[in-house]
């Protein structure tokens, strides 16, 4: 019950992913201005997906992620999913130098509902129906089950800082996902070192 901006379209957010995605994608279709249409079934298969995340709090992953979208944007078609507690799908992607992103959600316990299928299969169909070549996942502890949202991910940006804490938080993380057999998410992780 917000009051909606200019040419927003309300969607009921309380149902699957695949029709939260077939409303986006048919509200985009029907706008008439092509600069405005950010998803269009396109059947492209060839989408880097790139996690960005850390075991480390407060270490500027949001901020780190959305540069990265912003560079890469300049090559490519890129959208930045946020996947931290405060974002999710609401309504029809934005635009921000070069970079489509999705606004954040008004309540942020929402994204604890949802499932890691749920995501596997919402960023699936961005690959699979989308204009986007990158996706980058802005990821935190709040996405249920993360190690198989992180094992769809092509490389998984991991930011650090040169700690004692924060290594140990980083190792931890590293010798869970081997203990579970996710040896594969393991290999994926690109070590990224932050500036104190």
């Amino acid at each position: 019950e917000v009051a909606l901006e200019n040419r927003e379209v309300p969607i009921y957010k309380y149902q699957p992913g695949d029709q939260i995605l077939a409303e986006m994608i048919r509200q985009c279709s029907m706008s008439g201005d092509e600069k405005q249409i950010f998803l269009k079934i396109t059947g492209k298969k060839n989408c880097r997906v790139i996690a960005v995340y850390s075991p480390v709090r407060r270490i500027g992953k949001t901020t780190y992620a959305i540069r990265l979208g912003r560079k890469l944007a300049k090559e490519a078609n890129v959208l930045y999913l946020g996947m931290d507690i405060g974002t999710v799908l609401t309504t029809i992607v934005r635009h921000s130098e070069n970079l489509d992103y999705i606004v954040p959600m008004p309540v942020s316990e929402d994204i604890k509902e949802i499932d890691s299928e749920e995501w596997i299969r919402l960023i699936q169909k961005i690959i699979e129906q989308s204009i986007y070549e990158i996706v980058i996942l802005d990821m935190d502890e709040g996405v249920r089950d993360i190690y198989r949202v992180l094992r769809i991910c092509n490389e998984i940006h991991m930011l650090t800082i040169d700690e004692p804490v924060a290594e140990a938080k980083v190792e931890q993380f590293e010798a869970e996902l081997e203990l579970l057999g996710y040896e594969d998410v393991r290999r994926k992780i690109i070590r990224k070192e932050q500036r104190t």
